[in-house]
């Protein structure tokens, strides 16, 4: 088992609530989550911009992660 992608999910879920909630520290765009779709385009362009890349699978345990505990959007 290689452990970097696990590694890496844990520093993303770390710093991932209020990076989410005040944008990105490159200052490009904040991002404003309104909604449960908005969350998981979030986790998605932040899956993109990490190497190596998470699985669909570990993007929506992220998503569901960072709503059980911060954003409780419905599901």
């Amino acid at each position: 088992m290689n452990p970097t992608p696990y590694l890496g999910l844990m520093t993303l879920l770390s710093i991932a609530p209020s990076a989410f909630v005040a944008g990105d520290a490159g200052g490009e765009r904040k991002a404003r989550i309104a909604s449960l779709r908005d969350l998981r385009k979030e986790a998605e362009r932040w899956e993109r911009r990490n190497s190596p890349r998470y699985s669909k699978q570990d993007v929506e345990d992220l998503v569901g992660w960072l709503n059980r505990n911060f954003y409780k959007f419905d599901v």
